[in-house]
């Protein structure tokens, strides 16, 4: 692929041999001839459009290509004006432009053109003004409508940086900081004309390890994109954590020349889980702390339970006991059994 400025240079190349050969009245006949064959086929092959307009603006001769730019055939093109096919300047600009362009000699700008369909297309038009004939204009005119196109991409992707809520950083390879959005400020402290030169690690809060940046220098050289989590220092000395993603620049033939970071303050979120941490540490103290007294209460239970079967044991045997020496002086003493049943009661009472 023809890289754009070769193509450019190339263009302008056969554009001065055109115009050259178109202006030149002073050749023999046999020379001009034959001057005339190449420079059709030139104009004939050549991307960009040409116009050979008249002093007052009509258009005397057109090529192929902008036939094609602009949806007419010659024949058409031919019975135009160039107010026909102006669509940014009034009549009144464009004879001024007209004028400006027969005093300097020649022109380069950029306009919109009418396509005969009625829509309109960018173009860049390279105009040159000779004398002869009565004086003639020779025109190329490059449709930019891909550079338009990718320009205001650019301008869209320049907004969405520049207003977006993400912090953005750009460095060369050798981590020379050379772009800072907005909000890079607002969340550092640090104004652009601070940074601007200085390497991120002026950041550094020194407490992120250096296993972390060895991870990340590693994947950046060899062409990959980081993402992880930084502590960072702002300017006022104030610790803030950062969601990061790294990703190198490389041009078509994959030589890195940038290295961009869009980061994200998440402060917050690393001061909700540290909250949420210590909840579920707390939560979980306190889950041991009642599992620790059902545990003593149960215990205490089951020693209770155990000393009861002890004494009621014990009570037992004494009892029986009992009843057996009572019985037993009942039948040695012969004593009303009235009377035995009231000291029966009152020993068992005393157990």
């Amino acid at each position: 692929m023809t890289h754009p400025d070769e193509e450019i240079q190339h263009m302008t190349q056969l554009r001065a041999a055109a115009e050259k050969q178109l202006a030149d009245a002073s050749w023999g006949a046999n020379t001009l001839s034959d001057s005339n064959a190449i420079t059709r086929r030139i104009l004939d092959t050549a991307l960009d459009g040409f116009w050979r307009m008249g002093i007052q603006g009509n258009l005397l001769d057109v090529n192929p290509a902008y036939c094609k730019q602009s949806g007419y055939t010659r024949e058409e093109l031919l019975g135009l004006h160039v107010f026909d096919l102006e669509a940014l300047e009034s009549r009144a600009d464009t004879a001024k432009h007209i004028k400006r362009v027969i005093e300097i000699g020649q022109g380069q700008f950029e306009s919109l053109h009418y396509r005969k369909d009625g829509s309109t297309w960018p173009v860049e038009v390279s105009v040159t003004y000779h004398k002869n004939n009565g004086g003639e204009f020779f025109a190329f005119l490059r449709d930019i409508s891909e550079r338009k196109r990718s320009e205001e991409m650019l301008r869209k992707l320049s907004i969405a940086v520049e207003q977006g809520p993400a912090s953005v950083l750009i460095t060369d390879t050798q981590s020379r900081i050379q772009y800072v959005n907005p909000q890079f400020t607002e969340i550092t402290g640090y104004s652009a004309a601070e940074v601007i030169g200085r390497t991120p690690s002026m950041f550094q809060s020194g407490q992120t390890s250096k296993e972390t940046y060895r991870e990340l220098w590693g994947k950046l050289r060899n062409g990959l994109t980081w993402h992880g989590e930084l502590l960072n220092k702002r300017k006022n000395g104030g610790l803030y954590w950062e969601d990061v993603n790294i990703a190198p620049v490389k041009t078509t033939a994959g030589v890195i020349t940038h290295y961009v970071g869009i980061k994200t303050d998440i402060t917050w979120r690393k001061q909700a889980e540290t909250l949420v941490h210590a909840s579920l540490e707390i939560e979980a103290s306190r889950k041991a702390v009642r599992n620790l007294a059902a545990h003593v209460e149960n215990q205490r239970e089951e020693e209770r339970k155990i000393i009861a079967r002890e004494i009621h044991d014990e009570l037992g045997q004494i009892l029986s006991v009992l009843r057996m020496d009572i019985a037993l002086l009942k039948d040695r003493t012969g004593m009303d059994n009235a009377v035995m049943d009231d000291i029966e009661r009152g020993m068992l009472g005393l157990v």
